[in-house]
């Protein structure tokens, strides 16, 4: 179930193309949308580099210092939504966008409880990792699992999240003053997940949290390897080959700030 909580309409500013544009697109052509506005958190204030993410779709928008955000060439009609920002509760929507317009909305995220990594037992982090299938997946043996254990024993001997990743079967990992992180199987893509939302492209360098906050990660570096679960969210295949070799792998992340 969708949530309207934490969506204030700004004004539902509708704002109409110019007469110009609108006789130009008297054809056939599908009329095209956009959704905009300003994310902040519960005291008012700007949340930059929150990420809004049109949900069935490879489409998304980073808000800038000022919060704000601006994401076009949407099809008129109603659209879902999320946005997510580390540290806040994600928030997904729906908004019916009308035909050549712009709707314009202030959104509100809520900051979540982030727990201390030395007061998470293990079979607190176990419970949590079953209730999200990252211990039935492992089971299967289809990708590569780093499990907390493992982890825990290397996390003090790296300074950031992509080195944990070091050594993983099918990764590379590039690092010239910043890391990128790669697949070896073309197209070489792997789409971010952070507790189960999508984060695109997103290098995990950028997310801001430490390698001793990660509970668990998931690899799976060819897109056939990838969980029905998590197949929704990827990029839609493009072009003449649909195949099952189509897309992008995955890089799943089960951080400590969400076991209870």
């Amino acid at each position: 179930m969708r949530s309207s909580t934490g969506v204030t309409a700004l004004l539902m500013l509708v704002i109409s193309a110019s007469s110009v544009l609108l006789a130009q697109q008297r054809d056939s052509t599908p009329k095209r949308s956009g959704l905009a506005g300003v994310v902040r958190d519960s005291l008012q204030r700007p949340i930059a580099e929150a990420r809004v993410l049109v949900d069935g779709t490879s489409a998304f928008a980073a808000t800038d210092d000022s919060g704000r955000f601006d994401v076009r060439h949407l099809p008129a009609g109603q659209n879902g939504f999320t946005i997510t920002k580390i540290g806040f509760a994600p928030l997904s929507f729906e908004v019916s966008l009308p035909p050549d317009s712009v709707v314009v909305l202030a959104v509100t995220l809520h900051p979540v409880q982030l727990l201390s990594a030395v007061n998470v037992r293990a079979e607190r982090t176990n419970t949590f990792l079953a209730r999200t299938g990252f211990i039935e997946r492992e089971r299967l043996g289809i990708g590569s699992f780093l499990t907390p254990q493992h982890l825990d024993s290397i996390a003090m001997s790296v300074s950031r999240p992509s080195e944990l990743l070091r050594g993983v079967r099918g990764i590379e990992l590039r690092c010239r003053g910043t890391c990128v992180v790669t697949s070896h199987s073309p197209p070489g893509c792997l789409w971010l997940y952070i507790d189960g939302v999508p984060h695109g492209e997103q290098q995990i360098d950028s997310l801001g949290f430490s390698p001793s906050g990660i509970a668990a990660i998931e690899v799976y570096e060819r897109p056939f390897m990838v969980p029905l679960e998590f197949q929704g969210q990827l990029p839609i295949k493009k072009g003449p080959n649909m195949s099952i070799s189509g897309g992008c792998g995955a890089l799943v992340i089960w951080t400590k700030s969400r076991v209870p």
